[in-house]
């Protein structure tokens, strides 16, 4: 997984609220331990369940999702070995190859388009 510079505020972000929202349930659980709830207890777990803890998910399923756009990624998989070295070929038709050994800067939706468009034919 590449770090990128703002993958690693939101890598930072998701450890930090996952602490957090472990560090409230824990304090409240062992720590404070009152019969009955007091209020203030009750807002630690509110805080703990219904905000941080929601984030803390929304954080790390975009840290998976954008770890997922790497080659390396698809290549952990032996299923797709036979893919990758695929897009290694320079002389192959598939779409993927072709769009690999494109330079960056033509990597556009036009690009996208003419090669849909190819493969139609």
């Amino acid at each position: 997984m590449t770090d990128e510079p703002g993958l690693v505020g939101v890598r930072a972000a998701a450890l930090v609220t996952c602490l957090v929202a472990i560090g409230l349930v824990g304090w409240v659980a062992f720590v404070r331990r009152s019969q009955p709830m007091e209020a203030s207890d009750r807002w630690m777990l509110l805080v703990a369940f219904l905000v941080l803890g929601p984030l803390a998910y929304v954080l790390n399923a975009g840290l998976a999702i954008s770890g997922a756009t790497s080659v390396a990624f698809c290549n952990s998989c032996h299923v797709m070995n036979a893919y990758v070295a695929d897009l290694d070929n320079p002389d192959s038709e598939h779409l993927a190859a072709q769009h690999l050994s494109a330079p960056v800067d033509r990597r556009s939706p036009v690009l996208h388009l003419s090669f849909r468009l190819r493969a139609l034919r």
